[in-house]
């Protein structure tokens, strides 16, 4: 990715700067605003990503890195288990609706290997299953998962509910939740964890 998140804040802020600059009534405003967005010319972002793809890229790759440091965060000062971590990236898709229709959207048009997206999506995928199967391998090893369960499988299986869910909390308009189908799925295999 030619890119990144920091870039595109860097060249929205120069470009809404120059802008303000030229309008004084924007003197001293911190915030941008979405017309200051809306004002970002393509040869400003093409400086910055030359591409459509790479741009979409750094959004998916911050909202996503976003998503993962608020479910990783330790909660006062206590670090969560892998299920609760799995239970607050549910949480915050939910929250951040937008975000988890993005991703939804994008991947099931990213399953033609011609798709601009589709090797980010493969390698997203093959990130998270192998980051998933590293934890639940490690609460295997400290006893929390029995050492039956093949957690490649299990890693596998979460994802497919995860996703699930989520389409069917956005098709539902959010009367159906995400959390709880991973909950319980996640019951099943932590004995004890209530």
């Amino acid at each position: 990715m030619s890119g990144s998140w920091a870039d595109l804040e860097a060249a929205v802020e120069e470009i809404a700067s120059d802008w303000r600059a030229a309008r004084p009534e924007r003197q001293g405003r911190r915030h941008l605003e979405a017309d200051d967005f809306a004002r970002l010319s393509e040869a400003g972002l093409l400086r910055h990503f030359p591409t459509k793809v790479a741009l979409l890229e750094a959004t998916l790759e911050h909202h996503g890195r976003r998503a993962l440091t608020q479910a990783y965060a330790p909660i006062g000062g206590r670090t969560l288990s892998f299920p609760e971590r799995v239970e607050r990236l549910a949480t915050g898709h939910e929250t951040d609706s937008g975000f988890a229709r993005l991703l939804l959207v994008i991947a099931a048009e990213s399953i033609e290997s011609c798709h601009p997206t589709h090797d980010w999506f493969v390698a997203r995928y093959d990130h998270v299953r192998a980051a998933w199967e590293r934890e639940l391998a490690a609460d295997q090893g400290s006893g929390m998962l029995d050492v039956d369960v093949d957690v490649a499988v299990l890693s596998r299986l979460l994802v497919a509910v995860f996703d699930g869910a989520e389409l069917q909390f956005l098709l539902a308009g959010g009367r159906l939740d995400i959390v709880t189908p991973l909950r319980h799925l996640l019951d099943v295999f932590y004995a004890g964890r209530n």
